[in-house]
C-alpha cells in the first residue's frame, strides 16, 4: 500500500493529547507520529514517551577523539622525535594542557554539530507537510500511515476537534529541489576541477611568491658586490669622529700586547720587519723606507696619532683599517709601545 501523510491542526493541548491517544489505540506507534509546535511542550503533557537525545553521546565521542588527537600531537610526536632543549622535559606540561583543551573543545563542538545534523536527518528533501498557522500557536500532529488507515486517522482527528486535516503524498527523495541542489554542487565541483587542471598544466599561468628563489643573488664572498657609500657608518660603529678616534685607548695589558703582537705579525711585518725597525721583506721597494717603529720619533707620537696613521695611512703607507677593527688597532699600538730601543 502507498504511504499517506496526514497533518491535523489543533488550537489547544488537551484535544491534541486526546488525538494522539486515539492514534495509539489504533495501533499507530510513536515513530509514525510527529508533533510540530512553536512551544516546547513536554512529552508527558501530550501523552508521549520521553525521548533521550543522542547529541550528548556524539559530543562525548568528539571529546574523546579530541583528547586522543591532542595526545598524539603533544606526547606521541615528541616521543617519536625527542628534542631536548635547555634542560626542559621532552613533553612540556603547561603548553600541552593548552593544546589538550583547545583540541578537545574543537572535537566536542564539531561532533555536536555533525551529530545534530545526522540525528535530525538534515538535509531533508522530502518536503514534510507544514502549515504556517503553527507559528501562530496552533499544534500540528503529523501521521505517516498506509492509505487504508487514512480515513480512520482523519475521523479520529475530527472527533477530537481538529481545526483542519490535510492529506499529502510523500514526495520521492530525488525531487526537483534535490536535483537542483546536487546539480549546483556537481557543477561547482566540475568548474573547480577544470580550473585546477588549467592551472596545473600552465594553460592559465599562476605565479606564486618564490621567496627570491628565482631572483638573481650572490653567494657569500661572490662578486660583484656594491661598496658601501663613503659616508656610511660601519655596523660596529664609527672608527673616527671629527679626525680623532671614536673610541678610548685600550689599557695596556699582557693580553692586549699578545693580541697586538699576533696582529702585527700578520699586517705590519712585511714592511716594518719582525722587530719593527723598517727592514721588512718588501721595504726595499719603498723610497723613503718604512718608518722605524722603535725610534724616538715614532715612540713620542701620541696613541691617537698612531691610531689615525693606521686608519688613514701616511705617505706611502696605506690604510690598514680594512684589516683591523678599532679594538685591534689599539692592541697593535700597545704592542708597538713595547718596541722601544
Amino acid at each position: 500500500m502507498a504511504e499517506l501523510n496526514l497533518l491535523g491542526l489543533f488550537n489547544n493541548v488537551d484535544p491534541t493529547a486526546e488525538a494522539i491517544n486515539r492514534l495509539h489505540q489504533m495501533g499507530i506507534s510513536d515513530d509514525q507520529i510527529t508533533v510540530i509546535s512553536g512551544a516546547p511542550y513536554r512529552a508527558d503533557v501530550l501523552g508521549r514517551p520521553h525521548v533521550h537525545g543522542r547529541v550528548g553521546c556524539a559530543a562525548a565521542s568528539g571529546a574523546l577523539l579530541g583528547i586522543l588527537t591532542a595526545g598524539i600531537l603533544t606526547v606521541g610526536l615528541f616521543l617519536l622525535y625527542p628534542l631536548v632543549q635547555g634542560g626542559q622535559p621532552i613533553v612540556p606540561i603547561p603548553p600541552s594542557l593548552i593544546v589538550f583543551f583547545e583540541v578537545t573543545m574543537l572535537g566536542t563542538m564539531w561532533a555536536s554539530f555533525l551529530g545534530l545534523l545526522v540525528l535530525s536527518k538534515f538535509p531533508n528533501f522530502k518536503g514534510e507537510p507544514y502549515d504556517v498557522r503553527i507559528t501562530d500557536g496552533y499544534i500540528g500532529v503529523e501521521v505517516k500511515v498506509d492509505e487504508s488507515l487514512g480515513d480512520q486517522v482523519e475521523k479520529a482527528f475530527m472527533d477530537e476537534h481538529a481545526v483542519e486535516v490535510q492529506r499529502s503524498q510523500p514526495r520521492p527523495l530525488i525531487d526537483q529541489k534535490f536535483r537542483l541542489f546536487w546539480g549546483t554542487v556537481g557543477g561547482g565541483l566540475t568548474v573547480l576541477v577544470v580550473l585546477a587542471l588549467l592551472f596545473w598544466y600552465d594553460v592559465i599561468p599562476l605565479h606564486f611568491p618564490s621567496n627570491m628563489v628565482e631572483q638573481d643573488s650572490f653567494a657569500y664572498e661572490q662578486g660583484p658586490r656594491l661598496a658601501a657609500p663613503a659616508a656610511a657608518v660601519p655596523v660596529q660603529g664609527p672608527a673616527v669622529i671629527a679626525g680623532v678616534p671614536a673610541s678610548e685607548p685600550l689599557p695596556s695589558s699582557p693580553d692586549s700586547v699578545q693580541r697586538g703582537q699576533v696582529l702585527f705579525g700578520m699586517d705590519c711585518i712585511p714592511c716594518h720587519g719582525p722587530t719593527g725597525v723598517g727592514n721588512g721583506r718588501v721595504s726595499a721597494f719603498f723610497n723613503p723606507k718604512p718608518a722605524d717603529l722603535t725610534s724616538s720619533a715614532v715612540q713620542s707620537l701620541s696613541s691617537d696619532r698612531i691610531f689615525m696613521v693606521i686608519t688613514d695611512g701616511y705617505g706611502l703607507m696605506p690604510s690598514i683599517a680594512e684589516n683591523l677593527s678599532p679594538e685591534e688597532r689599539w692592541d697593535v699600538i700597545n704592542y708597538v709601545r713595547t718596541l722601544k730601543k
